[in-house]
């Protein structure tokens, strides 16, 4: 049975007539113990991901850091990622599902290696809140102030009928940025499923260049008791997104910066705990190598 004649065969029944059902909430979900974990295997990749680790460390975070790359990351796990497909960027699933869901931890923080860590963020369960899942909602792409027409190569209309038509009621519907989600330990695995199963769906429907971020944001509408407590006003505080580069080319100071809404334009004051530093990759990477040079002085 198919949603339409574009959504494959080999879509589960779940996705092809209703959504994966929430997670059911239990009451006595850890929230204690969590890891952060990453993936970068960019030839800059370990110094920026050294980077990121020393920045938690300098601001007195101690929970663990596990990141896939290719060379040693002070202060964290370094897993080897072997042979991988970043296409699309849904490596992150597969290698949460498959590399590190096993680990004694509550939940698991994925961080892309360009952030920064400028005050200690405390703990992140009330990001979760009650939920299996989180993710930024970062932006109302069913508002009339969009600027844009498509995101991920999918015209906006059709995307608010793809996300309605798998399950997310709201009129009001988000697009996401997948530099940070979280997951508990007990998702992971339906996670990953349903978010791979989703973007073969994407794939079907001629949207070829469909990222990780559409899954995410569809997940984050569907698995989440109020997606809108998830947007920009309510986390800022925590994470958000320098996408306009405004630290572009430095590393982030800890001072606030007027942040651009991606689809609507408007204009809010961040200051986050931990910053999406997405135009400091060089400046990251050339303070690994100071690090390393101040080590061997």
């Amino acid at each position: 049975m198919r949603c339409c004649d574009k959504c494959p065969e080999m879509v589960p029944l779940s996705l092809s007539m209703t959504p994966p059902p929430m997670p059911r909430t239990n009451p006595h979900l850890k929230t204690g113990r969590f890891c952060y974990w990453s993936c970068d295997t960019t030839a800059q990749g370990p110094d920026i991901l050294a980077t990121l680790v020393a920045s938690a460390r300098r601001v007195g975070v101690q929970e663990d850091f596990h990141v896939f790359t290719n060379r040693d990351v002070p202060g964290a796990f370094v897993h080897r990622p072997g042979p991988l497909d970043i296409r699309y960027h849904v490596f992150k699933w597969t290698l949460l599902r498959d590399r590190l869901a096993e680990l004694s931890y509550d939940y698991f923080v994925w961080l892309d290696s360009d952030n920064y860590f400028v005050r200690h963020p405390g703990n992140l369960a009330p990001l979760l809140r009650m939920n299996q899942i989180w993710c930024l909602m970062e932006s109302e792409f069913t508002s009339a102030a969009t600027k844009y027409r498509d995101w991920w190569g999918a015209p906006l209309p059709d995307l608010d009928r793809l996300f309605r038509d798998h399950g997310v009621a709201n009129p009001k519907k988000f697009n996401t940025n997948g530099g940070m989600f979280i997951v508990r330990k007990e998702a992971i695995v339906d996670f990953a499923n349903a978010a791979l199963a989703f973007h073969r769906v994407c794939l079907a429907h001629g949207y070829s260049n469909t990222h990780d971020e559409t899954p995410l944001a569809w997940l984050g509408q569907i698995w989440v008791d109020d997606p809108t407590l998830n947007a920009q006003d309510a986390t800022a505080n925590t994470w958000a997104c320098d996408w306009q580069g405004h630290f572009k080319e430095r590393l982030p100071d800890g001072e606030p910066w007027t942040i651009e809404d991606w689809m609507t334009g408007e204009k809010r004051i961040a200051n986050p705990a931990i910053v999406h530093a997405m135009r400091s990759k060089s400046a990251m990477a050339a303070a690994a190598l100071e690090d390393r040079r101040a080590l061997t002085e």
